[in-house]
């Protein structure tokens, strides 16, 4: 019993989750296995996580585009598979320099700086 306690688990919130918007879910399902293109890239525990938090990012960015419903719009399907497997590349690329601890491209170098503004260097008035 205890043994499929997690397979039941996982099915009851997936279900739950397809139930809210289907394509949505679909997409972002096919989009955070994007990993698979590159397996030595993370291993292990780190997989498990990836694949989660590019589902969980993917499927919002699916409802962000396409929020009515039902019926739903097929189209949140794209933006799911689309913004899932982009954050895995991301995050990939991002896991691989920094565990070979070489400089990051000018653009994640860029991105980063809008998204994180402390990391930013800051002028001679702010006293750094």
């Amino acid at each position: 019993m205890t043994e499929q306690f997690g397979a039941w688990l996982m099915a009851v919130i997936l279900a739950g989750l397809v139930a809210m918007n289907p394509y949505a879910a679909a997409g972002a399902s096919v989009g955070s296995l994007f990993y698979l293109t590159y397996p030595s890239a993370t291993k292990g525990r780190n997989r498990l996580l990836l694949t989660v938090v590019a589902w969980g990012l993917g499927y919002a960015t699916g409802i962000y585009q396409y929020p009515d419903g039902p019926p739903y719009h097929a189209g949140a399907m794209l933006w799911a598979a689309v913004g899932s497997a982009l954050l895995v590349f991301v995050l990939i690329a991002a896991a691989l320099m920094i565990g070979k601890k070489e400089d990051f491209p000018p653009w994640f170098a860029s991105a980063l700086k809008l998204l994180s503004p402390f990391g930013a260097k800051r002028g001679e008035k702010d006293g750094n």
